[in-house]
């Protein structure tokens, strides 16, 4: 009588764990890649606010103001103030003159392919002859660009 044996070869075992080992190698550096981005992503509409709220301040009023006086309030912050945190990021709001304003976001922690601690995002905004507020974002440290993509096309 024959008897059939039911069950995986060590070399069937063998296989599957070098097939999991392979696209765990994969994927894990991946994850920590989307995690920094995921981080890095209240950047972006920190500043969208900021400068929105001094936009129109800038056609009512026609000059700048700090955090205060345009009702921002920075992540992390429980009311309008000119600095706020949050684990990832301090924010500060800064006003110079009545001319122009600047909004800066600092890392607190390393954010992946970021490995400088204290990295900054900033945009500072002027008046145009016209009378409108625009932003110009600085390009983040190296590295940290490629997490905050459309950060350079801040309106």
């Amino acid at each position: 009588m024959r008897k059939d044996k039911k069950g995986f070869t060590l070399i069937e075992l063998m296989v599957v764990i070098v097939i999991i080992g392979i696209l765990a190698a994969i994927a894990i550096p991946k994850l920590f890649g989307m995690s920094a981005k995921a981080k890095a992503s209240e950047v972006g509409p920190a500043a969208g606010t900021w400068s929105k709220l001094q936009q129109a301040y800038v056609i009512e009023k026609g000059e700048v103001g700090d955090a205060v006086t345009i009702a921002y309030t920075p992540p992390g912050a429980t009311e309008s103030s000119n600095t706020g945190s949050t684990p990832n990021f301090s924010y500060s709001v800064s006003v110079g003159g009545t001319t122009s304003s600047t909004f800066s976001a600092v890392n607190a922690t390393p954010l992946g392919e970021c490995t400088l601690n204290q990295g900054t995002w900033s945009a500072t905004g002027t008046i145009s002859g016209q009378g409108a507020f625009k932003p110009v974002p600085v390009n983040p440290i190296a590295n940290c660009a490629n997490l905050t993509p459309n950060w350079m096309n801040l309106q």
